[in-house]
């Protein structure tokens, strides 16, 4: 019985950890391949241009005319390395080579053009997105933007994923642009009418009380017990935006306008990582096309290489 238990704690250990190792390395692999580094390559004119060979590949690949102006590029180069037997095999492959990674490019084009982000894709870095938003920057468009990082901020993060004290949040919105959200949004509250004076009720008024007691009884829902401010609880309620909490949500929204650039930055930032399995089908077909390109490439480079160090034999 002891040998099942030790069997059993052994394994639920290798699994935490082999979880824990992966979602390390997938977090990692998220902070790298953002929808702005993606932007080097999908708004490159030559990349884009690629876009158009799954659609006219079938030209390209029946055209003999191209194939032998390829084979006998390369067999210029490789005269050394390859023998004149197998020279139309090597030309062929060599053609495939091409035609495929191309297809493989054109392919992660059209998907950046279906998933990226409108605003990354007209504006990759930062700095020139908020200077955009800032110089056309109305109450309505800011408040939009802000809707569009907490909308985020909420399919992304569940429950305690999205409390800075828990675990970390999903690939889609790193624990970096978590951590920027929760403090922005303490200091949004923590400037805001609602935090400095709660609303006081007209005696007269019974609806307006019955209401002002709602908003007090949600009081206790912003603190723990210990006094820490629930930033996770304050967004569900801005993004709710339920009738009684009108007050308190256009106190919130109000304090957050006088911000707007912080909410441009968050916005980018957090556009840019977002739909993680976008970025990595997208960057898999780039990884993927200009390996393939690069077999030719390397082919060249090793015959040169040859050649040169049999030239100096000789």
């Amino acid at each position: 019985m002891k040998f099942f238990l030790f069997t059993w704690r052994a394994l639920q250990s290798w699994w935490f950890d082999t979880v824990s190792g992966a979602g390390l390395r997938l977090s990692n692999l998220s902070e790298i391949i953002r929808w702005s580094f993606i932007a080097n390559f999908g708004q490159s004119p030559a990349v884009r241009l690629t876009i158009l060979v799954p659609f006219i590949g079938y030209l390209i690949i029946f055209n003999q005319s191209l194939q032998s102006y390829v084979g006998l590029v390369f067999d210029k180069i490789e005269y050394v390395s390859i023998p004149q037997s197998s020279s139309g095999a090597h030309a062929t492959l060599r053609f495939y080579n091409l035609y495929f990674g191309l297809l493989f490019l054109g392919i992660g084009s059209f998907l950046y053009t279906i998933f990226a982000p409108r605003q990354i894709k007209q504006h990759p870095l930062v700095a020139d997105y908020v200077r955009y938003m800032d110089s056309i920057a109305t109450e309505n468009l800011t408040r939009a933007s802000l809707d569009n990082l907490l909308e985020m901020f909420v399919r992304s993060n569940d429950d305690e994923q999205r409390h800075p004290m828990f675990g970390v949040p999903s690939l889609s919105f790193p624990s970096e642009i978590s951590s920027l959200t929760h403090h922005f949004i303490r200091s949004v509250f923590l400037k805001s009418e609602w935090a400095r004076k709660p609303p006081e009720p007209e005696p007269d008024d019974k609806n307006q009380q019955d209401e002002f007691q709602e908003d007090e009884a949600h009081l206790g829902d912003l603190y723990t017990g210990s006094g820490y401010l629930l930033t996770n609880v304050i967004v569900d309620r801005m993004y709710a935006n339920r009738r009684f909490d009108l007050y308190f949500v256009d106190s919130m929204f109000t304090s957050a306008l006088q911000n707007s650039r912080d909410v441009f930055v968050l916005e980018h930032k957090a556009l840019d990582c977002s739909n993680f399995l976008g970025r990595a089908v997208v960057s898999a077909f780039y990884a993927l096309g200009f390996s393939i390109l690069f077999i030719p490439t390397a082919r060249i480079t090793f015959a040169i290489v040859k050649a040169l160090y049999l030239s100096e034999a000789a």
